[in-house]
């Protein structure tokens, strides 16, 4: 009987198992998705749910952030970062040709840049040249500074006497003289027309610097002034060298740009500024590092800045893996950063973390490889917690697992991470009042749950009271607000005899409608059978009436006799809604206008407004629309607005008619002006004696114009002068008059001696005849003369006829 007893209940066991077994998953455990969505931080630096949509850069083969809530803890989320890089074995093997153009002008002395250049170069050599002997990793190297040379030609460095080559021919590299960089580049450009690397598809120049270019070339001609120039021979090619070596110009700057165009064209140019990211080219020009990316690097991703050794070393490395294999990933870091609530835990001891989170260095990498790539897998799992129990935490609310997580590469660009979120729950707590005594029951306990960290401490409901007993207080204090699980317990004082009563408070429930005055303290009393009245000493200890809302309130008084005894009370206080009147809407007076163009127009003269609660509310009035041209005839709305206290409101629109304005008949004026007759030589005033006048503007005479003016008094003859003048209104009027000016008539006197004084012209102006004293002066003397010859020649005949 047992024995099929237990039969039975394994059929049904497994009855329930096979049933289990065609439920959906998402019945038997929680989804992923339940508890965290996947989002990202935007541009704003917010976080959005969704996809995070960035193109990796090459050798990223993927970055993620991934969230899992623990099994232990709702606030609580097993983190987990996982970066993994790729590199490209087929590009590991891949012949390649590289040039090293390295700056060795005096400056690169300084600091010992010239020293961390060689150090760095030559592990860039190490690096290039790979593990596998004699696979095609040509390299030459050539140097510039007011010359250039070639101090490596094409060497395969994958092998061990190419790479003992190219290690020393770095180490003789001393720094000297100034910064030819467009001989550098055009020396590079020519290398990379040799015969023997033509059949090698991956070419590539590594320019490294530390100043702006202080050289250039310039063609050299057979000019007798060839021998003043320094020069520079290239490819059997001999060049001038320009500039003055001490300071860049933009000449040196367009003529290594152009160059760097050539070599842009026959390999992929990377740029390393060394130290000079910030010095100017020259004056007005750009920086050294702005120069380089824009104008002799492939790519602005190709160019470097590297301010000291350590920057450089991570120059070269992101180079030499762009150009041998793409990213494995070591010594890169990624930065994880803090957010809101959230608390991190559980990272290993190499990792320290502060306020603005903690950084991550890539180490111990997985290996693993698919056809011809190679990945590196990176991962770090942590444990992050939400403060749910802040004050200002929302339960509902997603919360970001952490600030903006992004990993760095060498060339400064940054791979930012998908950011999971997560819901918090904040804990409950429990307030419990007891009375404190074992052997008996002075009150029930009073429970209060399901309160969260922040809360407002419930109080206690009625007054404690035990039986000879005064009531002295809680133990423990009662705290303003819920911050954990807490039991009071009252504390009580044996009486002593004559037993001293508690004293009563006298308050009342309240029924009040919002916007009454409240006073907690009108109509309270309290009263004492030992001491009397004690309202005076009536404490409010809770009191949260709000009379602008309407609601249901509490209000709590306490008063001590002079023994200690203490009683409170709580009444209720009710706020009603307030049973507002119906507030009628208020009316505007105005009338529609007749007016004429030119008219002033008040658009508020004449117009009121009057309410029944408010009264006049003329003061009030606002012009909602005016469309009133007092220039133009047409007809035209003006409206109004008022508003009373109530916010009740009306508008009246009235229509002005601008009619057009009858004008009078405007004359126009006339001029006053007379012909003239002068005499050459006279004085012409062409305004003299001429005036103009108009009906309606009166006297004009001093806006005549002068519109023709012929007249000329060097010259006998008949001329026009030509007025206008135009009145107030735009009506013009014109006056033509003529001047005739006639020669001069001459009138000798012979017996007058002509004298300085009487040919002296006084400057005043006559009208009339004049005589012309110099020209007759001139025919007396004339005359004197022919006179004088005719006597003479009388004189010789008489004394030929003898």
């Amino acid at each position: 009987m047992r024995k099929l007893k237990m039969s039975k209940l394994f059929s049904i066991f497994l009855t329930c198992i096979l049933c289990l077994s065609f439920l959906p998953t998402d019945l038997m455990a929680m989804n992923d998705a339940d508890t965290v969505k996947n989002g990202y931080y935007n541009e704003s630096n917010t976080w959005v749910e969704g996809e995070l949509d960035q193109a990796l850069p090459e050798g990223i083969h993927s970055v993620n952030k991934t969230a899992v809530k623990s099994e232990n803890d709702d606030n609580t989320y097993d983190i987990t970062l996982e970066v993994v890089t790729e590199q490209n074995l087929s590009k590991l093997t891949k012949k390649s040709a590289t040039i090293l153009v390295i700056d060795t002008s005096g400056s690169m002395g300084d600091y010992q840049r010239l020293i961390n250049a060689k150090n760095t170069a030559k592990e860039f050599v190490k690096k290039y040249a790979g593990d596998e002997p004699d696979s095609g990793r040509y390299l030459a190297i050539v140097n510039f500074a007011t010359n250039t040379n070639i101090i490596l030609n094409w060497t395969d460095v994958s092998s061990a006497d190419g790479k003992a080559s190219a290690d020393n021919a770095i180490n003789q590299l001393y720094a000297d003289g100034g910064t030819n960089l467009h001989a550098g580049i055009k020396q590079a450009s020519q290398l990379f027309d040799d015969t023997a690397i033509q059949d090698i598809e991956s070419k590539n120049t590594i320019v490294l610097t530390d100043g702006a270019p202080t050289y250039y070339l310039k063609n050299c001609t057979s000019d007798i002034n060839c021998i003043f120039y320094t020069h520079v021979t290239i490819s059997n090619t001999r060049y001038h060298v320009g500039g003055d070596g001490d300071k860049g110009s933009e000449t040196i700057n367009d003529a290594t740009a152009a160059e760097a165009k050539t070599l842009k064209g026959k390999s992929t140019v990377y740029t390393i500024c060394y130290g000079a990211s910030r010095e100017m080219t020259y004056q007005g020009g750009p920086t050294v590092s702005a120069y380089l990316k824009n104008n002799i690097a492939s790519e602005m991703k190709n160019a470097y800045d590297a301010d000291d050794s350590d920057d450089l070393v991570d120059a070269f490395k992101a180079i030499t893996e762009t150009i041998t294999s793409g990213l494995d990933g070591k010594g890169l870091s990624v930065f994880d950063g803090s957010a809101p609530f959230v608390s991190v835990s559980g990272l290993p001891e190499s990792i320290v973390q502060d306020e603005e989170g903690f950084t991550w260095k890539l180490e111990n990498a997985e290996e693993s490889t698919e056809g011809n790539k190679k990945y590196y897998t990176y991962r770090l799992t942590y444990k992050v917690t939400l403060n749910a129990d802040a004050i200002d935490f929302d339960e509902g609310k997603w919360y970001p697992l952490n600030g903006k997580t992004y990993i760095t590469l060498a060339d400064g660009e940054k791979v930012y991470f998908p950011i999971p979120a997560g819901q918090g729950v904040k804990t409950r707590y429990t307030v419990t009042y007891t009375d404190g005594v074992e052997d008996e029951e002075v009150f029930e306990n009073q429970i209060t749950t399901d309160l969260v960290y922040g809360a407002e401490t419930p109080s206690f409901k009625g007054t404690p009271e035990r039986t000879g007993y005064l009531f002295t207080g809680w133990t423990p204090e009662i705290s303003e607000t819920v911050s954990a699980s807490t039991t009071y317990v009252a504390t009580w004082k044996k009486r002593m005899e004559p037993l001293n009563k508690v004293p009563e408070i006298n308050a009342e429930d309240k029924t009040l409608i919002v916007g009454d005055t409240f006073d907690p303290k009108k109509d309270v009393a309290a009263t004492d059978k030992e001491d009397g009245d004690l309202t005076a000493k009536i404490e409010i200890v809770k009191n949260t009436v709000d009379m602008t809302k309407a609601g249901t309130y509490e209000v709590t008084y306490k008063v001590t006799d002079s023994e200690g005894a203490s009683t409170t009370k709580t009444i209720t206080v009710t706020v009603n809604p307030k049973m507002e009147k119906l507030n009628e809407v208020p009316t505007i007076q105005a009338e529609d206008k007749t007016l004429i163009v030119g008219d002033t127009f008040d658009p508020k003269k004449d117009v009121a407004a009057t309410d029944k609660e408010d009264g006049d509310l003329t003061a009030k009035i606002e012009i909602a629309k005016n469309t009133v041209d007092m220039t133009k005839a047409g007809t035209y709305e003006v409206t109004y607005k008022v508003t009373d206290s109530e916010g009740a409101s009306t508008t009246k629109t009235i229509t002005v008619t601008v009619n057009p304005k009858m004008e009078k008949l405007n004359e126009v004026p006339t001029i006053q002006a007379e012909d003239k007759t002068l005499t050459v030589g006279d004085t012409f005033d062409p305004k003299k004696d001429v005036t103009a006048t108009d009906k309606e503007d009166g006297d004009l005479t001093a806006k005549i114009e002068i519109a023709k003016n012929t007249v000329d008094m060097t010259k006998a003859g008949t001329y026009e002068v030509t007025y206008k003048v135009t009145d107030s209104e735009g009506a013009s009027t014109t006056k033509t008059i003529t001047i005739t000016v006639k020669d001069k008539e001459f009138k000798a006197d012979i017996n007058k001696p002509d004298t300085d004084e009487q040919n002296k012209d006084t400057g005043s102006v006559e009208t009339g005849d004049r005589t012309n004293i110099s020209f007759y002066t001139s025919l007396f003397e004339m005359s004197v003369v022919c006179i004088a010859i005719l006597a003479v020649w009388k004189k010789k005949k008489a004394l030929r006829d003898r």
